[in-house]
């Protein structure tokens, strides 16, 4: 059963990608005046294929997060959307029209940053930087089709990823996360308890 719902995960996630983020992106050139005057929907509209990935990366990890609702879902898939609150802070801005021209990119959108982070958390708890991982990398690729990898602050970035490339990568994260996390955190917590339950 659980077998079957990751694999329908699997088909979402690649299908939500390649069809929202050309939508996206058309709507960013549209010609529809309304949409051109209305930049906070093109963030909200962003934000939200951020958000949704998070919560389905998650779900192809721990399948059962979804019929439970366990918090490590909605830590992820809201996690991926809060990373986007570092361009208001690049900005100095709350008005959304003034972060689109912001000069830099934010520092939550470093991932070398993050990836320093998720090596400092693995001896101390792996479980989290395992759910470190599902809240910035997916977002970080997304974000790659159009601008790069931004690897260290200030500037130096990669170039843009094609995006077969990322559809690919998107689905093949949650997946080796799943491995890992069966394997080391979900054994760990066995060996503890006795049980096959994951950590919290």
């Amino acid at each position: 059963m659980l077998g079957c719902v990751v694999i329908l995960l699997i088909t979402i996630v690649v299908q939500f990608h390649c069809v929202c983020t050309p939508f996206i992106s058309y709507l960013q050139v549209t010609h529809i005046p309304r949409v051109r005057a209305c930049p906070e929907f093109l963030a909200l509209t962003d934000s939200f294929v951020h958000a949704t990935i998070g919560f389905l990366s998650w779900a192809i990890v721990d399948p059962a997060s979804i019929f439970q609702l366990k918090p490590q879902l909605f830590v992820v898939g809201l996690g991926s959307a809060f990373i986007d609150i570092d361009h208001f802070l690049a900005a100095r801005s709350l008005r959304v029209a003034e972060v689109l021209k912001a000069p830099y990119r934010g520092v939550f959108h470093c991932s070398g940053l993050f990836i320093l982070f998720t090596l400092c958390l693995v001896p101390v708890n792996l479980n989290y930087a395992l759910i470190l991982i599902l809240v910035s990398l997916p977002h970080h690729l997304r974000d790659s089709t159009r601008r790069g990898l931004y690897l260290y602050f200030p500037y130096v970035h990669t170039k843009p990823l094609p995006k077969f490339l990322v559809q690919c990568l998107l689905v093949f994260i949650p997946w080796l996360i799943m491995l890992i996390r069966t394997k080391y955190v979900g054994n760990a917590l066995t060996t503890k308890t006795g049980s096959s339950a994951f950590v919290v």
